[in-house]
């Protein structure tokens, strides 16, 4: 298994429509490339901040839309369609993403 290059911090402000409360989430996300895998062989790993264990792999082997160049568009693209505030869930309000090592978020 081969980490991506780089990390990165995913800041989310989701907000319960309907009502004031307010979620404020913080990660570290990094790519996991599998080079004996199916597909392309890359899961996303997402680690809430102040922990140690991994919350979530997600498998991006068969994901037409996931680009290793384009990682931090990615990373928008998926937490705007998880947190979509339909079905009584949070919606996402705020993002920010940064590559580990850079001052300036995207």
């Amino acid at each position: 298994m081969i980490k991506s290059k780089h990390l990165y911090h995913l800041s989310v402000d989701l907000h319960h429509e309907g009502t004031d409360r307010w979620i404020t989430y913080k990660y570290k996300i990094a790519f996991i490339k599998e080079e004996k895998s199916e597909g392309n062989g890359t899961y996303m790993q997402m680690t809430r901040e102040g922990q140690d264990l991994a919350f979530n792999f997600i498998d991006l082997r068969f994901n037409t839309v996931y680009k290793p160049e384009a990682e931090i568009a990615f990373i928008a693209l998926w937490a705007n369609a998880y947190w979509d505030g339909k079905e009584g869930a949070y919606k996402l309000e705020r993002i920010s993403i940064r590559r580990e090592n850079e001052d300036e978020d995207r």
